[in-house]
């Protein structure tokens, strides 16, 4: 609740404050990288994150003026707003919504993308944070919790639904859909965050984009186990290895009793994985060096869009 009311009243001072204020704000942002500022690290997610490499004359008809005065702004608009009026509410600039899972024809800025392909029009942006930007503070150790795993979620792919049939009956794991109409023996009761971190092993499955539930767990004392990733967002999930970050299981969930029994087994190999999680997330919770990199992104995206003016 405190988090939700921070992020509005954030949002409504960024909307009404004028345009030269958030000019000189991103200005003195922009300075600041060349005090003390991590640049090569920064340098290397600007570059996964906005992976344009050549100037581009095209022509884009849209532009953030077109949602400044809304209504009812959506978290997307809302998000987008907080950094583009920085460089102009005019800038032409090319934007999709939602849950993409395709490549746009121009660059784009995108909430999600593939990891695969040539993804370069596909600009990631710290969209949508207010759900998917989400860190837990978890004092129970993973020798703690209960050996077993457990997943809710809704039946929108077969990775999910083969996921639940083979285990919704297991005698110790708790996995289950939440609703699911046509299925409704496979599903259980509602599971709060901190309920679910009271297991050592937490489902993260991919439903319509990312599983927004991975940044979570990874933040936790508890352990990420998905089927082989297929999408990214600004927590750059192409860049997490599989053993390193987090377990991976098949696509079709088969194997996950013998990858838990092994590290079970092997307890050193999963509080490494805790640790390797737990650092990965540290670099989104830098609030200053996270405004840092958004600025940087969209700088880049208008400079090879050109879009920026001098």
């Amino acid at each position: 609740m405190i988090r939700r009311l921070n992020y509005f009243s954030k949002a409504i001072l960024n909307r009404f404050l004028p345009e030269y204020f958030h000019k000189i704000r991103t200005q003195n942002l922009l300075n600041s990288i060349q005090s003390g500022s991590p640049k090569t690290e920064i340098e290397n997610q600007v570059l996964y994150l906005n992976k344009l490499n050549t100037i581009l004359d095209i022509k884009i008809n849209s532009t953030i003026s077109e949602f400044i005065n809304s209504n009812r702004p959506s978290l997307y608009q809302i998000d987008l707003l907080e950094y583009a009026r920085g460089f102009g509410s005019n800038l032409p600039i090319a934007y999709e919504f939602g849950d993409i899972t395709h490549i746009p024809p121009v660059p784009t800025i995108v909430k999600s993308r593939p990891i695969k392909g040539k993804n370069q029009n596909s600009v990631l942006f710290p969209l949508d944070k207010l759900r998917h930007l989400i860190f837990m503070k978890d004092k129970t150790p993973w020798a703690n919790k209960k050996p077993f795993a457990t997943y809710r979620g809704r039946p929108n792919n077969w990775k999910r639904t083969a996921l639940v049939d083979q285990y919704y009956n297991h005698p110790s794991h708790d996995i289950g859909f939440v609703h699911a109409p046509d299925s409704p023996e496979k599903c259980k009761s509602w599971l709060s965050r901190q309920e679910q971190l009271s297991f050592r092993y937490i489902l993260s499955v991919e439903g319509d984009d990312v599983a927004t539930n991975l940044k979570w767990i990874m933040s936790s004392n508890s352990i990420a186990v998905s089927p082989p990733l297929v999408y990214e967002t600004w927590f750059m999930e192409g860049l997490l290895k599989p053993g390193v970050h987090y377990i991976e299981i098949k696509e079709d969930a088969s194997d996950l009793e013998e990858k838990i029994n092994y590290y079970e087994q092997h307890p050193k190999e999963a509080l490494s994985i805790i640790e390797n999680a737990n650092n990965w997330t540290k670099k989104f919770t830098n609030k200053k060096t996270e405004r840092l990199l958004a600025t940087l992104v969209l700088k880049k995206y208008f400079e090879f869009t050109n879009s920026l003016l001098d």
